[in-house]
């Protein structure tokens, strides 16, 4: 399975919930092959107000990027005197 996530995209769960930032992908244990880095459990952090800072590991497939609207930069106009 290919990774589809890179540290510091910006994610939320497919089902909702609040935007959460990708820290890394974990360490799980195979039985024969000992501990591994996986391809597919991803460990996001978020701010929760009540609870402070959260973390929490997700499969990458129950995730998508959080598409947040890019501000735009207002120009100043200033008057032009010759």
């Amino acid at each position: 399975m290919n990774r589809l996530f890179k540290p510091g995209d910006r994610v939320v769960l497919r089902s909702g919930g609040p935007v959460m930032e990708v820290l890394n992908y974990v360490l799980e244990y195979k039985p024969f092959l000992g501990p591994m880095l996986s391809n597919h459990k991803v460990r996001c952090v978020w701010y929760d107000p009540i609870e402070g800072r959260r973390t929490a590991i997700y499969h990458q497939r129950s995730l998508q990027k959080a598409y947040e609207p890019i501000p735009v930069r207002r120009v100043r106009k200033t008057a032009c005197t010759y």
